[in-house]
């Protein structure tokens, strides 16, 4: 299981007197539209724009409800996020802090529900630290969260105000581009998840699960089915979330034929990673999930002058709460194949990620014709895999029967 923190912010402006780097594209003004001429002030919610006076315009940015995305001011020739108006500054504070209270008092409301759930299932019998993990996940996150945008609120209202306008401008430019292969991807986990269930989980994993033992019998194709396998559905909906979170981003920073690619070579090194190191059974997408968060620190680490500030942080923290989820469950993680999955998209990246792009201001890496034939051959393994792990799983059924 994989947590992906917020996208962060963007780099502070170069000191005086040292070479300009061109804005990356996330950063440019003209990443949003024109401000319309008339009226002088409005803003957009819900994606409908309404034009306003300046004072509707503050009172407007200054309620928590609804959520007021982009405004446009006479002073500025585009539609912008309303922290980068000066005037807007104060209203915003104000509405930030209303929302981060808010959000506190919600988080310590689910982490009581989920901790008075952990303890019912734990008098069932259900292990302390899977119910661990759960609470951690959907009750303690909520409350950190919102606890620490509130003390970098007080402690530094405009920088953390002006921060929350850079991360709008980054997930509206990662929103620019829909995640293609993300979505294929998942719906091939989906699938076998659902034939799973319909099948049995213990049936299914006998049939293609990552056991030793038959592995070392031959049958090695299981070191790439497993990943495609979920032990029950917390452990699909955690795997899902990752994915669609981190194979947004492989695909904007890089290209959509890398994802195949960098979690079909990530899933194969957890496999092997478990099967040398561990002798328990082992399932889930988690080992190639890590490859990609592997593979983007590679771009953070060596395009940190073009991704926001913070974001090889961001990941770095996806690694540490990882590690730190699978030493608290280590019964129930298979901690070597995450371990393997973070080195194969690691090794990716180092092959894939070169320090300079021919577009200094340009995220997006350019894939060279191998790489695209690897992604090609990546994607018709995994399509090949996924049939044949559906196969596997309705045979085994039959032959139950």
């Amino acid at each position: 299981m994989d947590t992906v923190a917020s996208p962060p912010a963007s780099p502070p402006p170069p000191r005086s007197g040292a070479p300009s780097t061109p804005r990356p594209t996330w950063d440019r003004p003209e990443l949003f539209s024109a401000r319309p001429v008339e009226p002088p002030y409005g803003f957009i919610t819900r994606g409908v724009r309404q034009g306003c006076s300046r004072e509707e315009l503050i009172a407007r940015c200054r309620a928590p409800e609804p959520h007021v995305e982009l405004v446009w001011v006479p002073e500025f020739p585009r539609l912008l996020p309303p922290a980068e108006v000066p005037w807007l500054l104060d209203a915003i504070r104000e509405r930030t802090y209303r929302n981060l209270r808010y959000n506190l008092l919600n988080g310590l409301g689910l982490a009581a529900i989920w901790s008075t759930l952990a303890g019912l299932y734990y008098l069932q019998g259900y292990p302390l630290p899977l119910l661990a993990i759960i609470v951690l996940m959907m009750g303690i996150v909520p409350v950190v969260q919102p606890a620490w945008g509130l003390w970098r609120l007080k402690r530094n209202p405009d920088a953390y105000t002006r921060e929350q306008a850079s991360i709008l401008r980054y997930q509206m430019w990662l929103g620019t581009r829909q995640p293609l292969a993300t979505w294929v991807l998942c719906g091939a986990i989906l699938l076998v998840g659902v034939t799973q269930y319909f099948v049995g989980i213990d049936t299914s994993i006998r049939a293609a699960g990552l056991i030793k033992d038959r592995v070392h019998e031959g049958q090695a194709w299981r070191v790439l089915t497993c990943a495609l396998l979920h032990g029950n559905v917390f452990h699909i909906g955690f795997n899902l979330f990752a994915l669609l979170a981190l194979g947004r981003l492989v695909e904007m920073h890089g290209h959509p034929l890398y994802l195949p690619t960098v979690f079909l070579f990530s899933a194969l090194c957890a496999g092997g990673a478990s099967y040398w190191l561990t002798p328990a059974t082992s399932v889930g997408a988690s080992g190639g999930i890590m490859g990609l968060v592997g593979f983007l620190g590679m771009i953070g680490l060596r395009r940190r002058h073009l991704v926001p500030r913070g974001f090889l942080k961001s990941i770095a923290l996806s690694v540490a709460l990882t590690a730190g989820t699978g030493l608290v469950a280590h019964e129930f993680i298979d901690n070597a194949a995450h371990a393997g999955g973070l080195v194969g998209g690691l090794l990716l990246g180092a092959a894939y990620v070169t320090r300079r792009p021919s577009d200094p201001a340009s995220l997006r890496l350019t894939p060279s014709r191998l790489a695209k034939f690897a992604g090609f051959l990546s994607t018709v393994v995994l399509a090949a895999t996924t049939v044949a792990t559906v196969w596997l799983l309705v045979a085994q059924r039959h032959a139950v029967r």
